[in-house]
């Protein structure tokens, strides 16, 4: 299945530029690089219908490069997932 609109974020930014692991932020938490916001945090706060330009407006830090880093690194890891399959005995 083709993608929606054709290009995927890897192909105009990579999003591991803007997304980072810091153990003194967030307890280490992804974070959007420069930034004190939680990836998990954008992530459900767009899950729970809050639009994208809400979250610009009410978090002056964000982005919309991070903003779509987010998602990217969200896709990321579901498409690296793995899933195993038990057998019930």
């Amino acid at each position: 299945m083709a993608r929606a609109m054709g290009t995927n974020f890897a192909e105009c930014e990579d999003w591991r530029d803007l997304i980072v692991h810091n153990p003194d932020i967030l307890g280490g938490k992804a974070t959007i690089r420069g930034t004190r916001l939680a990836v998990d945090m954008i992530l459900d706060d767009l899950a729970g219908g809050h639009a994208a330009t809400e979250l610009l407006e009410a978090l002056p830090t964000l982005t919309e490069a991070g903003l779509r880093a987010c998602l990217a690194y969200a896709a990321e890891s579901v498409r690296s997932e793995h899933v195993l399959s038990l057998e019930a005995d």
